[in-house]
Protein backbone atom coordinates (compact mmCIF):
# COMPACT_ATOMS: atom_id res chain seq x y z
CA UNK A 1 0.00 0.00 0.00
CA UNK A 2 3.12 2.36 0.68
CA UNK A 3 4.50 1.32 -2.78
CA UNK A 4 0.91 2.29 -4.45
CA UNK A 5 0.91 5.37 -2.71
CA UNK A 6 4.36 6.43 -3.48
CA UNK A 7 3.62 5.10 -7.34
CA UNK A 8 0.67 7.44 -7.08
CA UNK A 9 2.70 10.61 -6.30
CA UNK A 10 4.79 9.32 -9.84
CA UNK A 11 2.07 8.82 -12.01
CA UNK A 12 0.47 12.72 -10.87
CA UNK A 13 4.37 14.03 -11.35
CA UNK A 14 4.88 12.20 -14.78
CA UNK A 15 1.04 13.13 -15.82
CA UNK A 16 0.11 14.45 -19.12
CA UNK A 17 -1.78 17.43 -16.81
CA UNK A 18 -0.49 17.50 -13.51
CA UNK A 19 -3.20 19.47 -12.32
CA UNK A 20 -6.13 17.57 -12.88
CA UNK A 21 -4.41 14.04 -11.83
CA UNK A 22 -3.13 15.73 -8.70
CA UNK A 23 -6.98 16.34 -7.83
CA UNK A 24 -8.24 12.85 -9.32
CA UNK A 25 -5.23 11.08 -7.22
CA UNK A 26 -5.28 12.59 -3.98
CA UNK A 27 -9.76 11.81 -4.83
CA UNK A 28 -8.52 8.39 -5.60
CA UNK A 29 -6.21 7.42 -2.36
CA UNK A 30 -8.15 9.19 0.07
CA UNK A 31 -11.32 7.19 -0.79
CA UNK A 32 -9.61 3.78 -1.95
CA UNK A 33 -6.29 2.91 -0.48
CA UNK A 34 -6.07 5.07 3.15
CA UNK A 35 -10.17 3.48 3.67
CA UNK A 36 -8.49 -0.02 3.38
CA UNK A 37 -5.36 1.03 5.27
CA UNK A 38 -8.02 1.84 8.23
CA UNK A 39 -10.70 -0.64 7.93
CA UNK A 40 -8.05 -3.79 8.25
CA UNK A 41 -6.92 -2.60 11.87
CA UNK A 42 -10.59 -1.31 13.20
CA UNK A 43 -13.04 -3.53 11.50
CA UNK A 44 -11.37 -6.59 12.95
CA UNK A 45 -14.47 -7.86 15.21
CA UNK A 46 -18.20 -9.68 14.43
CA UNK A 47 -19.48 -6.46 15.90
CA UNK A 48 -17.62 -3.85 14.06
CA UNK A 49 -18.64 -6.09 10.80
CA UNK A 50 -22.15 -6.37 11.88
CA UNK A 51 -21.82 -2.54 12.06
CA UNK A 52 -21.08 -2.33 8.88
CA UNK A 53 -23.45 -4.24 7.36
CA UNK A 54 -26.33 -2.45 8.80
CA UNK A 55 -25.22 0.85 7.75
CA UNK A 56 -25.34 -0.75 3.96
CA UNK A 57 -28.43 -1.92 4.93
CA UNK A 58 -29.56 1.47 6.09
CA UNK A 59 -28.00 3.15 3.24
CA UNK A 60 -29.40 0.74 0.49
CA UNK A 61 -32.90 1.80 2.32
CA UNK A 62 -32.52 5.66 1.59
CA UNK A 63 -31.05 5.58 -1.59
CA UNK A 64 -33.99 2.85 -3.15
CA UNK A 65 -36.80 4.51 -1.22
CA UNK A 66 -35.37 7.98 -2.52
CA UNK A 67 -34.98 6.78 -6.34
CA UNK A 68 -37.49 4.52 -7.09
CA UNK A 69 -39.78 7.25 -5.42
CA UNK A 70 -38.48 10.69 -7.63
CA UNK A 71 -38.15 7.93 -10.79
CA UNK A 72 -42.36 7.22 -10.15
CA UNK A 73 -42.97 11.36 -9.75
CA UNK A 74 -40.51 12.54 -12.15
CA UNK A 75 -39.84 9.65 -14.87
CA UNK A 76 -36.58 9.05 -15.13
CA UNK A 77 -34.06 12.02 -13.23
CA UNK A 78 -31.19 10.40 -10.74
CA UNK A 79 -30.59 12.39 -7.46
CA UNK A 80 -27.96 9.94 -5.35
CA UNK A 81 -25.57 9.84 -8.90
CA UNK A 82 -26.62 11.42 -11.61
CA UNK A 83 -25.73 8.29 -13.39
CA UNK A 84 -27.78 4.70 -14.04
CA UNK A 85 -24.55 2.75 -14.38
CA UNK A 86 -22.65 3.86 -11.25
CA UNK A 87 -25.82 4.07 -9.05
CA UNK A 88 -26.19 0.57 -10.11
CA UNK A 89 -22.55 -0.22 -9.06
CA UNK A 90 -23.17 1.22 -5.58
CA UNK A 91 -26.42 -0.84 -5.64
CA UNK A 92 -24.39 -4.09 -6.01
CA UNK A 93 -22.15 -3.28 -3.22
CA UNK A 94 -24.48 -2.45 -0.72
CA UNK A 95 -26.04 -5.60 -0.97
CA UNK A 96 -23.28 -6.77 1.02
CA UNK A 97 -25.13 -6.07 3.72
CA UNK A 98 -28.95 -7.65 3.16
CA UNK A 99 -27.41 -10.47 1.26
CA UNK A 100 -25.12 -10.98 4.61
CA UNK A 101 -28.50 -10.80 6.64
CA UNK A 102 -30.06 -13.27 4.70
CA UNK A 103 -27.94 -16.01 4.95
CA UNK A 104 -26.89 -15.59 8.86
CA UNK A 105 -29.19 -17.11 11.54
CA UNK A 106 -30.65 -14.03 12.62
CA UNK A 107 -34.34 -15.36 11.52
CA UNK A 108 -35.54 -11.59 12.52
CA UNK A 109 -33.51 -9.91 9.88
CA UNK A 110 -34.46 -12.07 7.26
CA UNK A 111 -37.76 -10.61 6.50
CA UNK A 112 -36.01 -7.13 6.11
CA UNK A 113 -33.44 -8.33 4.15
CA UNK A 114 -35.66 -10.20 1.48
CA UNK A 115 -37.29 -6.83 1.56
CA UNK A 116 -33.96 -4.79 0.64
CA UNK A 117 -32.42 -7.12 -1.50
CA UNK A 118 -36.24 -6.75 -3.88
CA UNK A 119 -36.16 -3.05 -3.64
CA UNK A 120 -32.33 -3.03 -4.71
CA UNK A 121 -33.04 -5.41 -7.56
CA UNK A 122 -36.34 -2.80 -8.32
CA UNK A 123 -34.37 -0.01 -8.45
CA UNK A 124 -31.36 -1.72 -10.64
CA UNK A 125 -34.25 -2.70 -13.14
CA UNK A 126 -34.85 1.14 -13.14
CA UNK A 127 -31.44 1.95 -14.07
CA UNK A 128 -31.64 -0.55 -17.12
CA UNK A 129 -27.98 -1.34 -18.07
CA UNK A 130 -26.43 -3.90 -19.53
CA UNK A 131 -23.07 -3.98 -17.55
CA UNK A 132 -25.31 -4.03 -14.89
CA UNK A 133 -27.56 -7.39 -15.61
CA UNK A 134 -24.59 -8.87 -16.11
CA UNK A 135 -22.91 -8.36 -12.96
CA UNK A 136 -26.05 -9.33 -11.31
CA UNK A 137 -26.15 -12.77 -13.18
CA UNK A 138 -22.89 -13.16 -12.81
CA UNK A 139 -23.59 -13.07 -8.52
CA UNK A 140 -26.91 -15.08 -9.22
CA UNK A 141 -24.53 -18.15 -10.93
CA UNK A 142 -21.56 -17.80 -8.43
CA UNK A 143 -24.29 -18.55 -5.86
CA UNK A 144 -25.97 -21.22 -7.74
CA UNK A 145 -22.40 -23.08 -8.60
CA UNK A 146 -21.66 -22.79 -4.43
CA UNK A 147 -25.24 -23.99 -3.37
CA UNK A 148 -26.05 -26.58 -6.12
CA UNK A 149 -24.19 -27.13 -8.78
CA UNK A 150 -20.66 -28.72 -6.71
CA UNK A 151 -19.87 -31.00 -10.10
CA UNK A 152 -17.69 -29.81 -13.09
CA UNK A 153 -20.12 -31.85 -15.26
CA UNK A 154 -22.79 -29.87 -13.76
CA UNK A 155 -21.24 -26.69 -14.60
CA UNK A 156 -20.22 -27.16 -17.79
CA UNK A 157 -24.23 -27.88 -18.82
CA UNK A 158 -24.99 -24.65 -16.56
CA UNK A 159 -22.45 -22.69 -18.66
CA UNK A 160 -23.52 -23.81 -21.83
CA UNK A 161 -27.09 -22.73 -21.49
CA UNK A 162 -26.21 -19.86 -20.10
CA UNK A 163 -24.19 -18.87 -23.25
CA UNK A 164 -27.10 -20.27 -25.15
CA UNK A 165 -30.15 -18.25 -23.84
CA UNK A 166 -27.52 -15.06 -23.67
CA UNK A 167 -27.45 -15.18 -27.74
CA UNK A 168 -31.29 -16.04 -27.98
CA UNK A 169 -31.57 -13.44 -26.26
CA UNK A 170 -29.29 -10.84 -28.06
CA UNK A 171 -30.46 -12.08 -31.43
CA UNK A 172 -33.97 -11.31 -30.30
CA UNK A 173 -32.96 -7.83 -28.98
CA UNK A 174 -31.24 -7.31 -32.24
CA UNK A 175 -34.15 -7.93 -34.29
CA UNK A 176 -36.67 -4.87 -32.10
CA UNK A 177 -34.28 -2.30 -33.67
CA UNK A 178 -32.53 -3.04 -36.60
CA UNK A 179 -30.00 -0.09 -35.75
CA UNK A 180 -28.48 -1.72 -33.06
CA UNK A 181 -26.02 -3.95 -34.55
CA UNK A 182 -24.75 -0.27 -36.22
CA UNK A 183 -25.35 2.08 -33.76
CA UNK A 184 -25.07 0.49 -30.37
CA UNK A 185 -22.27 1.44 -28.21
CA UNK A 186 -20.87 -1.72 -27.88
CA UNK A 187 -19.32 -0.91 -31.34
CA UNK A 188 -17.70 2.01 -29.68
CA UNK A 189 -16.22 0.03 -26.29
CA UNK A 190 -14.59 -2.25 -28.70
CA UNK A 191 -12.79 0.13 -30.80
CA UNK A 192 -11.75 1.87 -27.42
CA UNK A 193 -9.60 -1.57 -26.92
CA UNK A 194 -7.47 -1.14 -29.75
CA UNK A 195 -7.47 3.27 -28.73
CA UNK A 196 -6.17 2.07 -25.17
CA UNK A 197 -3.56 -0.16 -26.69
CA UNK A 198 -2.21 2.86 -28.86
CA UNK A 199 -1.67 5.09 -25.83
CA UNK A 200 -0.42 2.28 -23.63
CA UNK A 201 2.40 1.31 -26.50
CA UNK A 202 3.98 5.47 -25.55
CA UNK A 203 3.16 5.38 -21.77
CA UNK A 204 3.70 1.72 -20.43
CA UNK A 205 5.20 1.89 -17.55
CA UNK A 206 4.05 5.31 -15.61
CA UNK A 207 1.24 5.51 -17.88
CA UNK A 208 -0.46 9.64 -18.85
CA UNK A 209 -1.91 10.45 -15.42
CA UNK A 210 -4.83 9.55 -13.76
CA UNK A 211 -7.65 11.46 -15.45
CA UNK A 212 -5.50 13.80 -17.49
CA UNK A 213 -7.91 14.63 -19.94
CA UNK A 214 -5.80 14.50 -22.85
CA UNK A 215 -7.17 11.11 -25.47
CA UNK A 216 -7.68 14.11 -27.77
CA UNK A 217 -3.82 14.30 -28.10
CA UNK A 218 -3.47 10.54 -29.03
CA UNK A 219 -6.21 10.79 -31.61
CA UNK A 220 -4.00 12.34 -33.86
CA UNK A 221 -2.01 9.41 -35.23
CA UNK A 222 -4.44 6.75 -34.75
CA UNK A 223 -6.15 4.72 -37.47
CA UNK A 224 -10.23 3.83 -36.49
CA UNK A 225 -10.74 0.01 -36.93
CA UNK A 226 -14.50 -0.01 -37.51
CA UNK A 227 -14.89 2.63 -40.20
CA UNK A 228 -18.32 2.88 -39.71
CA UNK A 229 -17.86 4.58 -36.00
CA UNK A 230 -17.77 8.19 -37.50
CA UNK A 231 -18.40 9.86 -34.23
CA UNK A 232 -15.94 7.68 -31.95
CA UNK A 233 -13.10 11.10 -32.13
CA UNK A 234 -15.83 12.94 -30.56
CA UNK A 235 -16.89 10.50 -28.46
CA UNK A 236 -13.58 10.16 -27.02
CA UNK A 237 -13.16 13.63 -26.71
CA UNK A 238 -16.62 14.47 -24.99
CA UNK A 239 -16.62 11.07 -22.86
CA UNK A 240 -12.57 11.04 -21.48
CA UNK A 241 -13.33 7.50 -20.40
CA UNK A 242 -12.35 3.74 -21.57
CA UNK A 243 -15.00 1.73 -20.07
CA UNK A 244 -13.23 -0.36 -18.22
CA UNK A 245 -11.27 -0.03 -15.08
CA UNK A 246 -8.17 -2.88 -16.46
CA UNK A 247 -7.65 -0.51 -19.63
CA UNK A 248 -7.85 2.79 -17.75
CA UNK A 249 -5.71 1.34 -15.02
CA UNK A 250 -2.83 0.23 -17.36
CA UNK A 251 -2.97 3.60 -20.09
CA UNK A 252 -3.64 6.61 -16.85
CA UNK A 253 -2.21 4.66 -13.82
CA UNK A 254 0.86 2.16 -16.31
CA UNK A 255 1.67 -1.36 -15.43
CA UNK A 256 3.86 -0.82 -12.40
CA UNK A 257 0.51 0.79 -9.87
CA UNK A 258 -1.52 -1.53 -11.78
CA UNK A 259 -0.21 -4.76 -11.39
CA UNK A 260 0.87 -3.53 -7.68
CA UNK A 261 -2.56 -2.75 -7.10
CA UNK A 262 -3.93 -6.11 -8.48
CA UNK A 263 -1.87 -7.67 -6.82
CA UNK A 264 -2.88 -5.88 -3.59
CA UNK A 265 -6.72 -7.07 -4.08
CA UNK A 266 -5.36 -10.51 -4.92
CA UNK A 267 -3.05 -11.00 -1.86
CA UNK A 268 -6.00 -9.81 0.10
CA UNK A 269 -8.49 -11.96 -1.39
CA UNK A 270 -6.36 -15.05 -0.89
CA UNK A 271 -5.47 -14.66 1.98
CA UNK A 272 -8.74 -14.39 3.39
CA UNK A 273 -10.25 -17.74 1.21
CA UNK A 274 -7.12 -19.46 3.27
CA UNK A 275 -8.43 -18.41 6.74
CA UNK A 276 -12.02 -18.41 6.44
CA UNK A 277 -12.55 -21.47 3.23
CA UNK A 278 -15.44 -19.61 1.95
CA UNK A 279 -16.40 -22.14 -0.58
CA UNK A 280 -17.18 -24.78 2.11
CA UNK A 281 -20.67 -25.34 1.81
CA UNK A 282 -21.39 -24.44 5.79
CA UNK A 283 -19.23 -21.40 5.02
CA UNK A 284 -22.08 -18.97 3.50
CA UNK A 285 -21.72 -15.55 5.26
CA UNK A 286 -17.69 -15.94 4.48
CA UNK A 287 -18.76 -16.40 0.99
CA UNK A 288 -21.25 -14.26 0.30
CA UNK A 289 -18.77 -11.30 1.12
CA UNK A 290 -17.34 -12.69 -1.99
CA UNK A 291 -20.67 -11.73 -4.15
CA UNK A 292 -20.73 -7.85 -4.01
CA UNK A 293 -17.02 -7.84 -4.77
CA UNK A 294 -17.43 -10.29 -8.14
CA UNK A 295 -20.52 -8.30 -8.99
CA UNK A 296 -18.34 -4.79 -8.75
CA UNK A 297 -15.14 -6.47 -10.77
CA UNK A 298 -17.70 -8.21 -13.83
CA UNK A 299 -19.17 -4.49 -13.85
CA UNK A 300 -16.10 -2.65 -13.99
CA UNK A 301 -15.26 -4.47 -17.27
CA UNK A 302 -17.71 -2.45 -18.90
CA UNK A 303 -17.32 0.92 -16.54
CA UNK A 304 -14.76 3.09 -15.01
CA UNK A 305 -16.36 2.22 -11.39
CA UNK A 306 -13.52 3.31 -9.09
CA UNK A 307 -13.00 6.85 -10.10
CA UNK A 308 -16.48 7.80 -8.08
CA UNK A 309 -15.66 8.12 -4.29
CA UNK A 310 -18.51 6.50 -3.26
CA UNK A 311 -17.74 3.37 -4.74
CA UNK A 312 -14.24 3.45 -4.13
CA UNK A 313 -14.62 4.16 -0.94
CA UNK A 314 -17.18 1.22 0.26
CA UNK A 315 -15.36 -1.34 -2.45
CA UNK A 316 -12.02 -0.79 -0.08
CA UNK A 317 -13.64 -0.81 3.62
CA UNK A 318 -15.08 -3.99 2.51
CA UNK A 319 -12.41 -5.42 1.06
CA UNK A 320 -10.26 -4.17 4.46
CA UNK A 321 -13.12 -6.33 5.99
CA UNK A 322 -11.29 -9.01 4.57
CA UNK A 323 -7.96 -7.84 5.27
CA UNK A 324 -9.04 -8.03 9.05
CA UNK A 325 -9.46 -11.81 9.33
CA UNK A 326 -7.10 -13.82 10.77
CA UNK A 327 -5.84 -17.16 11.95
CA UNK A 328 -7.30 -16.61 15.23
CA UNK A 329 -10.67 -15.54 14.04
CA UNK A 330 -12.94 -18.68 15.14
CA UNK A 331 -10.59 -18.38 19.03
CA UNK A 332 -11.05 -15.07 19.94
CA UNK A 333 -10.94 -11.07 18.26
CA UNK A 334 -9.24 -10.88 14.83
CA UNK A 335 -6.06 -8.96 14.69
CA UNK A 336 -5.48 -7.38 10.82
CA UNK A 337 -3.17 -8.61 8.24
CA UNK A 338 0.42 -8.24 8.71
CA UNK A 339 1.74 -6.14 6.38
CA UNK A 340 5.19 -6.81 4.81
Amino acid sequence: MSLIIVLGIINVYMSDNVYQSSLWMTMFLLSGIIPLWTSMFIITDDRSRNNIYYLSCVLLFIITVIEIANYVITGSELLSINHPIPLGTLVILLMVGPLFMLVSHQKRMKLSSIFLVIMGLTLLIIANKRGIYLAIAGMTLAWIFYRYIRTSFYAIIMLIICLTLLTVVWNYYKLLDKNIPYHNSILHRLELYPFSLHIYQKHPLLGTGLRAFSHESYLTDYQVHNKSLDTFKKTVIKLQTFDNMILTGLVELGSIMTICYLGLILYILVRYCRITRPFSLNHKREFVLLLPLLGLAIHSMTYDSLIFPQINWLFHVQLGILAGFSKAEPQGTASPMAIA
